[in-house]
């Protein structure tokens, strides 16, 4: 009888586990205008791993059963590595950023944030999660897909953040005239879906290159995940 009763309080409390842990998943609503976009990462999703962490713009962040990060949050605007950044972002604009490009000087050194589609990622956590500067990335909005690289490093409280060129290619307008100059103001407030590729970096990049070779490697691991979804 005390074998019964200790069998049937295990499996009670595996039950109440599995249940909690369907629930957690089950519980999110992703934005339906990117559903046809992810294919399969739909049925995935079912399949993740919540990630026990809070920061602020975060609506869902899993890991699917392949590694591969899948994060839906808001998307704030950065200009860093741009030459204008500290014009057209005079709170936070930075003209270096964390991804560089090794054999270039003054700022060709850094990734412009007005000509490249790049995510940023809060410091530390990317390394937890085993993703590493110049890792590749799908982001999706209102079921638009951009190709980006991840090349500058956030605060640790916030993630959701994105250059100039990817809000643009996403079809979102940051711009906002202020004091007589056109600076970046706005972001996308929310549902912004960002797949992330850990150990996924192309090499030799150069910015001439950069883009080519983002698409080149992030877009057979979206439809390997995803399918053909275009």
């Amino acid at each position: 009888m005390k074998l019964l009763v200790t069998m049937a309080f295990s499996l009670a409390s595996f039950s109440s586990a599995h249940a909690d842990v369907s629930a957690a998943r089950n519980d999110y609503q992703l934005p339906p205008e990117s559903r046809a976009r992810l294919g399969k990462i739909n049925d995935l999703l079912a399949q993740a791993t919540p990630v026990d962490r809070q920061f602020k713009g975060l609506k869902k962040l899993l890991r699917l059963p392949d590694g591969t990060l899948y994060i839906d949050a808001d998307l704030d605007t950065d200009a860093d590595g741009s030459p204008r950044s500290l014009e057209i972002d005079p709170d936070w604009g930075q003209l270096p950023t964390s991804l560089s490009f090794p054999n270039e000087t003054g700022q060709r050194h850094w990734v412009d944030a007005e000509k490249v589609p790049y995510i940023v990622l809060p410091l530390e956590f990317y390394k937890e999660m085993g993703v590493e500067l110049g890792d590749v990335a799908a982001v999706i909005w209102r079921g638009r897909l951009v190709y980006a690289i991840f090349a500058d490093e956030g605060p640790k409280e916030l993630i959701g953040e994105g250059s100039l060129a990817l809000s643009e290619a996403l079809g979102f307008d940051p711009w906002e005239e202020r004091g007589g100059t056109m600076q970046i103001v706005n972001g996308i407030e929310s549902d912004v879906l960002m797949i992330v590729f850990p150990r996924s970096a192309p090499q030799g990049l150069t910015p001439e290159n950069i883009n080519q070779k983002t698409i080149e490697r992030a877009r057979p691991l979206f439809e390997a995940l995803a399918g053909k979804t275009n």
